[in-house]
């Protein structure tokens, strides 16, 4: 505790996916705000092509039209909500049961 939050954004920039999206297996699903004042548009593409050995890679961009275009879709809470069950179910099924 203690820690002020730019101290706290400062330690979480040293945090990166660079050269580990090549070593995830699962089914992913990735979800961008057109306007995310954080991540660019552009960013989205790349993460997609480094993730190579996924088993499945999806992807939806909320717009300003949906009120979601914000990152996290704030604003729009309700349709990241609708899609992300919606990716769950689709996927969920196809996963063995242990």
């Amino acid at each position: 505790m203690g820690r002020s939050l730019g101290c706290s954004a400062q330690h979480l920039n040293q945090h990166t996916l660079e050269g580990i999206l090549h070593r995830v297996t699962q089914d992913v699903h990735l979800s961008e705000g057109e306007n995310d004042h954080l991540f660019p548009i552009s960013r989205l593409g790349r993460v997609i092509s480094e993730l190579t050995c996924a088993r499945t890679v999806t992807a939806r961009v909320f717009t300003a039209r949906e009120g979601a275009e914000q990152h996290c879709a704030v604003g729009g809470g309700a349709a990241a909500r609708e899609e992300f069950i919606s990716w769950l179910t689709r996927y969920h099924h196809q996963q063995p049961t242990t």
